[in-house]
């Protein structure tokens, strides 16, 4: 029997492969899965390759993974020559000849979607049959040429590419399901866009492969679907079964901004907390890009629809804005920015275009003067509209982004800090502080958790003159900082607390405890000092936070436990030094 080995090249550890699973399910015995990540030592991969003893060896080839998948198959074929090394995937998909005649030891590339010709490609490759392989229409090889990329047309024949003994080795990782291929939409920049129309899978198949994977104890289901709310009749019998059958998975949707409609909103209402995340591109709130870049949206509701979401504090709202775009200068993008950021969105994501190989705005690269790294990625270098200096900025405001707004341990006081007025919009105050990073050379060296406060509040002090103003943000960022679960205080924080005896008293007091830790209320108070963290904090900041006494008065003292704070009432902390 040929014994085939498919190669998933993941970008963390943490992610998983559905192509290479697919493609096991849909040829059967003589094949299996080795996934590895793009951290991984060449060597090292290869060595695991090469005790698997396969006879071809092929690999699922991605903008993020080619150059490692490059190396890897060179050594391998190098070390393993009689193998059959071929190639799969949207990376090489669009230029397969020209690839395969760039790299030598690649023998064939498969273009398109795989999963109906790949047992086909495995038998003529068992059977050594050139003539088999050259009438496949979507395999190039070495000295002949494919027609077409392949396509398939009924989703509902492949098989369900996860069993349960699959998913018993894939525990805590991301599970990664499609229940739909393609796209209506015509976005230039996405390769969804040049797929042949939308093509669903059967909803009663649908709900039963997410019962399974709810019946497995999996962590998290992203679903891949572009554009997964775009048949909201389909998408409302998902969600509602969803609610209806509980569980522990979190279920990932990408959704069009605009095309909620009023019910599937309060359907989602209703949802359990932590059930559902939704991703949803905004890519640019400019009239003149999108248009551009042939994305049609209505702003107006992709703006009402997120807040909306984002006010049911149920579920993980993520937006998406792409840097890079036609038409749209730094400035503009600046305001895109603060449109995006003032929906108050769990996450921004600030990403950079990609002139993907097979797209539309690939092909119109000289129209708008586009610059482009010619390796994967195919990051957008400038463009007739921003400047390779430009985009560098913006990928400084990335960074601090990423570490201070999207990584969602600064809320109350970037919440305070954003509206305050010190800086004329959020992209404003970003932009500043991602330039004194750059002054300061902290992107040039490792940071800390702890050092990422220190760093905010270095730069709050340079750039508010006002004490009591600053005075109010350094205790907001250290009320973020005890919010983390912390139970000591680094040397750049004020540390106001009541003394350790102090606070043994109060913990011995069975009233404060049945009010403020009635999780503690069975624990000595030698124990429970070791769980918590007093603070005091100015009354002024508590009743801006919301956190009032509800017995009438406004108390400055608070306890951490375990992330949360809780207020304790003044009638507890009389005769309490402060």
């Amino acid at each position: 029997m040929h014994r085939c080995v498919l190669v998933g090249v993941n970008a963390k550890y943490v992610h998983t492969n559905l192509a290479v699973r697919y493609l096991k399910a849909a040829a059967g015995e003589g094949v299996e899965i080795c996934e590895v990540t793009i951290n991984d030592r060449v060597e090292n991969i290869v060595d695991r390759l090469l005790r698997l003893e396969a006879d071809s060896y092929g690999f699922s080839c991605y903008i993020w993974n080619m150059d490692h998948i490059r190396r890897i198959t060179e050594v391998l074929k190098k070390s393993l020559p009689e193998a059959v090394i071929f190639w799969g995937g949207p990376e090489v998909s669009y230029d397969a000849g020209a690839l395969i005649k760039s790299f030598p030891w690649v023998d064939y590339i498969v273009a398109g979607e795989g999963e109906t010709v790949f047992p086909k490609f495995l038998r003529a490759l068992a059977a050594e049959d050139q003539t088999a392989l050259r009438a496949l229409p979507s395999v190039w090889g070495r000295d002949f040429d494919g027609q077409s990329l392949a396509v398939v047309d009924n989703l509902d024949a492949l098989k369900f590419p996860y069993t349960k003994a699959d998913l018993d080795t894939l525990k805590g990782k991301i599970i990664y399901y499609e229940s739909m291929r393609g796209c209506p939409f015509k976005c230039s920049y996405c390769l969804s866009s040049t797929l042949k129309q939308v093509r669903y899978l059967p909803l009663d198949r649908v709900l039963e492969e997410l019962d399974f994977f709810i019946d497995a104890g999996v962590r998290q289901v992203k679903l891949v679907d572009r554009t997964f709310n775009v048949d909201l009749k389909r998408t409302k019998a998902i969600v509602s079964h969803l609610i209806n059958r509980g569980g522990a998975t979190n279920f990932h949707f990408e959704m069009a901004g605009d095309l909620f409609d009023e019910a599937l909103l309060a359907l989602i209402e209703t949802a359990p907390k932590g059930l559902m995340q939704f991703e949803i591109g905004i890519q640019s709130t400019w009239e003149p890009t999108l248009s551009a870049i042939t994305r049609k949206t209505q702003l107006d509701r992709v703006a009402a629809n997120v807040r909306r979401l984002v006010s049911f504090k149920n579920c993980h709202v993520h937006v998406d804005l792409i840097a890079g775009l036609p038409q749209e200068d730094y400035g503009r993008f600046g305001k895109s920015f603060d449109d995006a950021i003032a929906l108050g969105a769990d996450m921004l994501q600030l990403g950079f275009l990609k002139l993907l190989k097979g797209t539309k705005i690939r092909e119109e690269a000289d129209r708008y003067g586009y610059r482009f790294a010619d390796f994967p990625p195919y990051e957008v270098i400038a463009n007739d509209f921003i400047s390779a200096r430009e985009l560098h900025r913006l990928k400084d405001i990335e960074t601090v982004l990423d570490r201070y707004y999207n990584a969602g341990i600064f809320k109350e006081t970037l919440s305070w800090l954003l509206a305050s007025g010190h800086w004329a919009a959020p992209f404003a105050f970003f932009e500043a502080f991602a330039d004194y990073w750059r002054a300061q050379g902290y992107f040039d060296v490792g940071v800390s958790r702890d050092q990422l406060y220190a760093y905010l509040l270095a730069f709050l002090r340079q750039e508010i003159q006002d004490t009591a103003e600053t005075g109010r943000l350094e205790a907001l960022v250290k009320y973020d900082y005890l919010c983390q679960g912390h139970k000591s205080l680094p040397v750049f924080f004020k540390d106001h607390r009541p003394s350790k005896t102090e606070s043994f008293e109060l913990l011995k007091n069975e009233a404060l405890v049945q009010v403020c830790l009635p999780e503690l209320r069975d624990q000595a108070a030698k124990w429970r000092i070791r769980q918590v963290f007093f603070q005091y904090f100015d009354k002024g900041v508590l009743k801006k936070l919301g956190l009032t006494d509800k017995t009438g008065g406004s108390p400055g003292l608070c306890v951490f436990y375990e992330g949360s704070c809780r207020l304790v009432p003044e009638k507890f902390t009389e005769g309490v030094c402060q």
